[in-house]
């Protein structure tokens, strides 16, 4: 396969991007992954490990482990802040166009020393890291806060990068690039939950999002109310905010959110042992292996409430109140909690239709991309074009990788067929 020097175009460095691109990239393929963020790992890198006094098998070391492996490899070129603007045939292959924004920073020469951000004069900071953790482990400049795009005379960063790596005066690039073979692995967007008004959110500081959650435990180790900076005494999960409902056209089940809530309670319990959670549900959604067994284990450290909250009402003290229904019971119920957390569901990401144009390939009716086949195949298009991940539909994190990995297998056979 090498010595054909077979090339693959990944869009999307989530962690079904990712995994598709070391599996082609150990075939001896050559591999452009274009990821339109300044950094790879998608929401997944943002999400903390869920081990409490034994693993909760969340899988989130397997993303920190692909990032540096995709860092290392010779066999991939990373391109972030760049998208896909255009694909025409090419032969048996593809001709595509790249476009690559300036993130004013060059990540070969970039040490993340910090310096840049220490001395940068706004707030919050217009040059930074995406995250900590970042791959490529550079950073970049915001232009919506910095004060020299803003017509002002500002080159702080550039004066003291030690190794003279920014440039504010970096202009876009535009490439074009052949390849044998496209795998489409965009990933999703979260439900904007400030859509379901009932709920808080963006209203009461102490109604936050699951990925919120996720973030203050793996950057900042613990878990806050936001308006005080103390530690919940309880916390309620509200599940199914944004899937499995017609009046937001999201009639789907978002498959990970079940579990999500469930680690995530005991990861609190275990942080947080004197804390009461509660997961408010409509049903819970048992796939994966595992699930029931694990589920007998969390039940006994939380109370698990079958009902859909109504409206949520903020005290003085920006406590939250959930008042339900009590279906067994046939009453309404009212309870107070110091914190509530939103598992919100997953959707097509804003630019799907775009790049579906682009691309020649289709949605369905829930705005997910679809295979072309009913045997399994994930082609999505006449031609070497497959999908993986949450882009063809809502996945936790090992069926992304394990769907990114079959769709580098079919790349594999389809190219070795063509010798």
């Amino acid at each position: 396969m090498a010595k054909d020097s077979k090339k693959a175009l990944i869009i999307g460095g989530g962690i079904a991007g990712m995994s598709a691109a070391r599996e082609l990239a150990n075939n001896g393929v050559e591999v452009t992954l274009v990821e339109r963020e300044p950094n790879i790992g998608g929401y997944g890198a943002r999400f903390c490990c869920k081990a409490s006094e034994e693993c909760n098998k969340c899988s989130v070391c397997l993303i920190n482990y692909n990032m540096d492996e995709i860092a290392a490899h010779p066999g991939i070129t990373l391109l972030a802040n760049s998208e896909v603007k255009g694909l025409t045939k090419s032969g048996d292959g593809f001709e595509v166009k790249l476009s690559q924004r300036p993130r004013f920073v060059d990540s070969g020469k970039c040490t993340a020393c910090g310096l840049c951000t220490e001395k940068c004069p706004t707030e919050p900071k217009a040059i930074k890291l995406p995250q900590p953790q970042s791959v490529p482990n550079s950073y970049y400049i915001d232009v919506a806060k910095c004060l020299n795009f803003q017509g002002k005379d500002c080159r702080v960063c550039q004066e003291v990068c030690p190794v003279k790596a920014v440039d504010l005066k970096e202009e876009a690039r535009e490439s074009t690039l052949t390849v044998d073979s496209v795998i489409v692995a965009t990933g999703f967007k979260p439900f904007d939950p400030s859509e379901k008004r009932q709920y808080g959110y963006g209203r009461m500081a102490n109604v936050i999002t699951a990925l919120e959650l996720e973030e203050q435990f793996r950057f900042q180790g613990k878990l806050t109310r936001p308006s005080d900076g103390k530690e919940p005494k309880s916390v309620a999960f509200i599940q199914c905010v944004g899937s499995r409902d017609i009046r937001q056209e999201n009639s789907y089940c978002s498959r990970y959110c079940c579990a999500f809530a469930m680690r995530s309670a005991r990861l609190i319990r275990d942080r947080l042992p004197e804390t009461d959670v509660s997961i408010f549900y409509m049903d819970l959604q048992s796939a994966g292996k595992g699930f029931n067994e694990f589920y007998e284990k969390v039940r006994k450290e939380v109370d698990f409430i079958h009902a859909m909250p109504g409206n949520l009402d903020e005290t003085p003290t920006q406590g939250i109140i959930i008042g339900y229904e009590d279906i067994a019971g046939g009453k309404i119920c009212q309870k107070g909690f110091d914190l509530v957390v939103l598992s919100v569901g997953i959707t097509p990401n804003d630019n799907a239709e775009n790049l579906a144009e682009t691309l020649g390939i289709k949605a369905g009716e829930d705005g997910f991309y679809q295979v072309i086949s009913s045997n399994g195949s994930l082609k999505a298009a006449d031609g070497a074009i497959f999908l993986a991940g949450a882009c063809q539909g809502p996945k936790d994190i090992n069926s992304s990788i394990a769907q990114g990995m079959r769709a580098a297998e079919e790349v594999v056979s389809l190219l070795t067929s063509k010798n």
